[in-house]
């Protein structure tokens, strides 16, 4: 039975065997106990989403995550970071993506032939990184690849054409991304992943290399359905906004017909929160 876990203390994973993937969903928390005199209270701190992350992370028993949310939310992005000393390894699954992408290909080298392995071979045997990006697109053909990347360390191999077995390293770590929701996957691909977390907001140091008035706008793009306004628009709109030091020329060419509307939001907030 796969191990499953339920992660109670910030860095201290707890082992609870589950039948299904952890989902780390929107109400999850970090529970901190305080001691008053003969009584236990417990303190609740939400988690937000890369909180859940860097936690999942943490644990060395957790080594397939799944992000998904709305595109922009630097899910990729974030994901590569994640491997501080840079060895890693990301492809874009797509309807017309074909095994040899993921597992590899002979090509002719002087008079014979030599097999180059695929985006997933060097770090399923050596223990890096593998970021797979938007694998709700997967084609069915490389299916039956993924569920052999994706099985438990201690049986997952992988046979290649070149007649190659390659087992999977115990460092080896895949994370996917999606901007669809988990019930667009297989029920045999969503099971295989140890933590689920919905990615709702741009990480924090996103945010900070906005311009002031531009932060908490973005947390609203992403918290209310009243605006829905990508973290990349907001990006590019601060860039141009400093290159022509004009917000309608930066805001007519970023956002278009609505940019009067938008103009005017980003306003409206930068008020509210002098009162």
């Amino acid at each position: 039975m796969r191990k499953k876990y339920l992660i109670e203390f910030a860095k201290v994973p707890f082992p609870a065997p589950v039948d299904d993937a952890l989902f780390l969903p929107e109400t999850s928390s970090l529970a901190e106990s305080v001691f008053e005199g003969s009584e236990i209270k417990k303190e609740e701190k939400k988690m937000n989403c890369w909180e859940k992350f860097e936690l999942s992370l943490s644990c060395n028993d957790i080594h397939r995550i799944l992000l998904y949310g709305s595109p922009g939310t630097g899910k990729t992005s974030n994901a590569i970071r994640s491997r501080k000393d840079g060895k890693f390894s990301s492809i874009t699954l797509h309807e017309e993506s074909c095994v040899s992408e993921l597992l590899g290909h002979w090509i002719k080298k002087g008079d014979g032939y030599e097999y180059h392995y695929g985006a997933a071979i060097a770090p399923f045997k050596e223990g890096h990184l593998l970021v797979l990006n938007e694998i709700d697109k997967v084609s069915s053909s490389v299916m039956t690849s993924l569920h052999n990347l994706l099985d438990d360390k201690e049986i997952a191999q992988i046979h290649l054409p070149n007649n190659e077995t390659v087992k999977c390293h115990t460092n080896f770590t895949v994370i996917s991304t999606m901007n669809g929701l988990p019930d667009d996957l297989s029920e045999p691909l969503l099971d295989r992943f140890d933590i689920v977390i919905k990615i709702d907001t741009p990480h924090p140091q996103a945010i900070e290399k906005l311009s002031p008035d531009l932060r908490d706008f973005t947390k609203r793009c992403y918290s209310t359905s009243d605006v829905s306004i990508s973290y990349r628009s907001i990006y590019n709109f601060n860039k141009l906004r400093k290159s022509f030091r004009n917000d309608e020329i930066a805001g007519n060419l970023v956002f278009s017909e609505n940019y009067n509307e938008i103009l005017a939001t980003i306003k409206l907030g930068v008020r509210e929160e002098k009162k």
